[in-house]
């Protein structure tokens, strides 16, 4: 991972971040394909965090992620090498911090998860286009807290038998 950060004010920091990473395939993936190769990932992350007063931290980010040498099945009983994956996006957290108080409300946004393979591509299926969180957590004592998390995940369209359904 590689980034620069760039700090014009104490409460201010703009950061680019590249990251480069793999998956290895699992035991049983190789037991039905021995010959296949580690998924191949890059990220780019542009950010902005943004403290407002004592209280309050903003963290906005826009990404872009691709792989390459997806790990997929390939029939009933094998797996293989194939494709690219692209996704893009945005995403906020807000933190807030007030005496016994702490948390955090986030939402992100996708606008673009495919696959390409052979020159043809297709939706990923089963990502939400928008998602949400809300966690408030109150400190009883240093060694315990009571938390509350609500979650928002928009409609999402699922492939069942070359039936596309949402959900």
């Amino acid at each position: 991972r590689f980034g620069l950060v760039y700090q014009p004010i104490k409460e201010t920091a703009f950061k680019l971040l590249y990251g480069k990473s793999f998956r290895e395939p699992s035991v049983f993936e190789l037991a039905s394909n021995s010959a296949i190769r580690p998924m191949k990932a890059d990220t780019y992350e542009l950010g902005w965090h943004q403290y407002l007063g004592s209280h309050f931290k903003n963290e906005a980010v826009l990404f872009f992620n691709k792989a390459q040498d997806l790990i997929v099945s390939d029939n009933v009983t094998s797996m293989a090498n194939r494709g690219q994956l692209r996704s893009r996006g945005f995403e906020d957290i807000l933190h807030f911090q007030y005496a016994d108080f702490n948390g955090f409300l986030n939402y992100t946004y996708m606008d673009l998860a495919e696959t390409e393979d052979n020159g043809i591509t297709t939706p990923i299926y089963d990502i939400p286009t928008h998602k949400a969180n809300l966690a408030v957590m109150y400190a009883l004592s240093p060694q315990t807290s009571f938390g509350l998390v609500g979650r928002y995940r928009h409609r999402v369209d699922t492939s069942y038998q070359s039936q596309v359904y949402p959900i």
